[in-house]
């Protein structure tokens, strides 16, 4: 483990910078010991962290509470110099959500289903009038719904939206996002899915090309703020070259 650690710290100056300056703090070298293992292994568990590194759990207990207040640390996991530091952001708002819900936790500990507080849907058929060069749905066939055959059955019905939305709510679902697949306001359903989830706790979100607003659709807007006032709306204009024509429906 030693050496793993130290071919570690060694593989930038900016690691190395911060090695040095754990040496000059007043943590015991056993402590030390225990940051740096962590810092080179985050996602072994604390009593094998504690054999690898030859510290005891007091050790390691230590070095997780120098962790939580240290900021150099802070600036370094959050740095593009720390290779884990995806797997450090993930690991810190897992711990933050679970201790927000304990219930939560507590179902999942026990096999139970638990779903995502954030859920996204694709009301749209995987269809856009858009053709960004950078997306996915751009090409219309191959990259879409179409290769998984998942296109025979058409949009669900606006009851069986209610019926889906209601047992997301009710499995603890707390936030809608309509997104991805296209263009969502190709769906003219899309006002009574809303108003489905009003009654979320965060509400939701939507994030249109808005390629199909037309002066039509636009003289709308007043209630298109009122489908969304427990969330949010944010449109996205593309222009070229990254983008071909549209080709807007009338209206």
């Amino acid at each position: 483990m030693r050496a793993e650690t130290e071919a570690f710290f060694a593989a930038c100056p900016e690691l190395g910078a911060y090695d040095a300056r754990l040496s000059s703090t007043a943590l015991a070298p056993a402590v030390r010991l225990a940051v740096r293992a962590h810092l080179c292994e985050p996602t072994t568990a604390a009593a094998a962290l504690s054999a690898m590194a030859g510290v005891s759990l007091g050790d390691v207990r230590a070095a997780y509470q120098f962790f939580q207040h240290d900021p150099d640390t802070h600036a370094l996991v959050g740095s593009l110099f720390y290779p884990h530091r995806l797997r450090w952001t993930f690991a810190a708002a897992a711990v933050k959500v679970w201790a927000a819900d304990p219930l939560g936790f507590e179902r999942l500990a026990a096999g139970e289903a638990v779903l995502s507080k954030t859920v996204e849907i694709h009301p749209s058929k995987g269809t856009c009038n858009y053709a960004c060069a950078m997306c996915l749905w751009s090409d219309k066939q191959t990259l879409t719904y179409a290769e998984r055959g998942l296109t025979a059955d058409g949009l669900l019905s606006t009851q069986d939206w209610r019926r889906v939305l209601g047992e997301l709510r009710q499995g603890g679902a707390a936030t809608l996002v309509l997104s991805g697949g296209g263009e969502v306001l190709l769906n003219r359903e899309i006002p009574e899915i809303l108003r489905c989830a009003e009654r979320w706790d965060s509400g939701s979100t939507c994030t249109p090309p808005a390629s199909t607003c037309s002066p039509k659709t636009a003289r709308c807007g007043t209630r298109w703020s009122w489908w969304t006032r427990r969330g949010s709306a944010s449109t996205r204009r593309m222009r070229p070259p990254t983008t071909r024509s549209p080709a807007c429906p009338p209206g």
